[in-house]
């Protein structure tokens, strides 16, 4: 399929693979200068986390206690929403690169679920996701 401006406008694919920006607040409400990349729900790799996580959640609802059913629930839930970011501008103390990795990020998300929801909500936004849509500020 070709595209044309009349199909085009309403794409999101391709912006959400990419990522947007989402400037980190401290729990105060104070911006800092780190940022987190994070892709849209409309990418590739998230419909791919969700489509695995659906299928684990099925297996899941017949776990017989339900305490470890709403921990494995939640854990797949955290999986999701890191599957969302891309990269971040987290230093080391030597100054290094903190590595963006699946581990880490789920890590620091467990510890920030205020990022956590805060990445869910921007997500979703596809307005933010359009060739020439609006940018995160």
């Amino acid at each position: 399929m070709s595209n044309n401006q009349a199909t085009s406008q309403f794409f999101t694919r391709q912006v959400a693979n990419e990522g947007v920006d989402l400037p980190l607040h401290r729990p105060d409400g104070s911006l800092t200068d780190h940022k987190i990349r994070i892709r849209g729900i409309d990418s590739d790799a998230f419909r791919k986390a969700r489509s695995d996580a659906n299928r684990r959640i099925v297996d899941l609802a017949a776990m017989k206690d339900e305490g470890e059913r709403d921990a494995a629930i939640t854990t797949e839930k955290l999986n999701l929403v890191a599957a969302l970011v891309v990269s971040w501008t987290f230093k080391n103390e030597d100054g290094t690169d903190y590595p963006c990795t699946p581990e880490n990020v789920k890590a620091f998300l467990s510890e920030a679920p205020q990022i956590a929801d805060s990445i869910d909500e921007l997500a979703s936004r596809r307005s933010l996701f359009f060739k020439n849509g609006g940018k995160h500020s």
